[in-house]
């Protein structure tokens, strides 16, 4: 029985080119989205048995989309398929309940063989992740219980919490810090990872509870 994958990303050229090799050299029925909104509204229309998800996307950054799903149906099989570092943000995509990380950088063979090993029900994790969350788990050893009282934010990062916290959207931050929404999905998942949140309102509460921001706002 062939693979029902759904991919989502906001590059199309580069999901539609995913889509054409998984249907021509593996046994895939493969459909392609590039909005987080689409993807929520097909999802309880549909059922997929991976689903390919693009890290950094328009409306909700991929964790909070991952949440969003997992949140609808549970039993999703997420496969995060990234070009960025996901060392910020890694350990709660796994908390979050992904079956597994793949670069787009892969070879076409690696990304066929994590897709069929998510689909029965096993995690992917690349050497280089598994090598990072090594070293992270060594450090949380060295550094102990004043590891959070380490946490230091730049003065864009105090202004995206506040932003954050007078209830801007993202593409309303995105004009009022000059930077494109994309920047601003990747600084805001940054921040999520530095604080160890999963939302905006946690992300607000920990900067609050480690006393990272002086304004009123909050």
């Amino acid at each position: 029985m062939a693979i029902r994958v759904l991919i989502v990303d906001d590059h199309v050229a580069v999901s539609q080119g995913m889509k054409a090799v998984l249907e021509h050299k593996a046994d895939m029925i493969v459909t392609v989205l590039s909005s987080a909104l689409e993807t929520m509204k097909l999802v309880k229309e549909a059922d997929f048995d991976v689903i390919l998800l693009d890290l950094h996307m328009p409306e909700l950054n991929g964790m909070e989309l991952a949440q969003s799903i997992l949140h609808e149906k549970p039993e999703s099989k997420i496969v995060v398929w990234t070009g960025f570092d996901l060392a910020a943000h890694m350990n709660l995509l796994i908390e979050a309940g992904v079956y597994g990380f793949i670069s787009k950088a892969s070879s076409t063979e690696d990304i066929m063989m994590s897709i069929t090993a998510a689909a029965r029900g096993l995690s992917i994790l690349p050497v280089s992740i598994l090598r990072q969350l090594t070293k992270k788990v060594e450090g949380s050893h060295m550094k102990g219980a004043g590891e959070k009282e380490s946490i230091q934010l730049t003065e864009k990062e105090q202004n995206l919490l506040k932003l954050i916290a007078e209830g801007l959207t993202n593409r309303e931050i995105s004009e009022a810090l000059y930077l494109s929404q994309r920047a601003v999905e990747y600084a805001l998942t940054k921040l999520f990872g530095q604080l160890g949140a999963r939302s905006r309102t946690e992300a607000l509460m920990k900067a609050k509870q480690y006393g990272l921001v002086s304004f009123q706002t909050l």
